[in-house]
């Protein structure tokens, strides 16, 4: 069975603590958007270096509501950490220091199969193996989920650990993208306390 399928067969059944949700960055919460001189600012964006980021609508609060309900957070990026950080406190704020772990570019692999020549991968077995972040062996393939905007990005990893979403578009609005991805979030590690 497919585990993004909803479906009443699926029984609630304990889910194994703790529940780690790495989560990306750009085209999950923000979009970047390269531009040699500020355009326009709106409510939700903000610079960093060359770029105009924009944030989703809602990501603060999908981050403090995920954490109310004892999940286990970490931001695995392409981004450089650079890049990157000024972002991740932009939509954590007072979640920021609540992180598990943040993995930026030099945490990736080069894709060996590229499109474009700064293509990379992310293996969430490297979490699972890293002696720091995973010293107690508490994180593994029954209570760790990955989310991306790229599959690409994620295709090495089992797709029972993958969630897949839609890319930000800052021109649009999807009011029911957080709550939709919340319900995703709990059937999958629905699934997972299956295996």
């Amino acid at each position: 069975m497919d585990p993004d399928t909803k479906s009443s067969n699926i029984k609630k059944s304990p889910v194994k603590s703790p529940r780690l949700i790495i989560l990306d960055l750009d085209g999950l919460f923000s979009q970047r958007i390269y531009q040699k001189k500020t355009i326009s600012q709106q409510e939700n964006s903000f610079r960093v270096g060359p770029f105009n980021v924009f944030i989703r609508a809602g990501s603060e609060n999908f981050i403090t509501q995920l954490i109310k309900q004892k999940y286990k957070l970490a931001f695995y990026t392409s981004t450089t950490h650079k890049n990157a950080n000024p972002v991740i406190k932009k939509i954590c704020k007072k979640n920021y220091k609540k992180l598990d772990f943040i993995w930026a570019r030099d945490r990736t692999h080069f894709d060996p199969d590229p499109i474009k020549s700064h293509d990379t991968i992310k293996n969430i077995s490297d979490v699972w193996d890293n002696p720091v972040i995973n010293r107690r062996k508490k994180y593994g393939p029954t209570n760790t989920i990955i989310i991306d905007d790229s599959m690409r990005k994620i295709r090495f990893n089992n797709k029972s650990n993958c969630i897949l979403v839609s890319t930000y578009d800052p021109t649009a609005t999807d009011k029911n993208f957080f709550p939709n991805l919340l319900e995703k979030i709990q059937q999958k590690f629905i699934f997972l306390s299956t295996i």
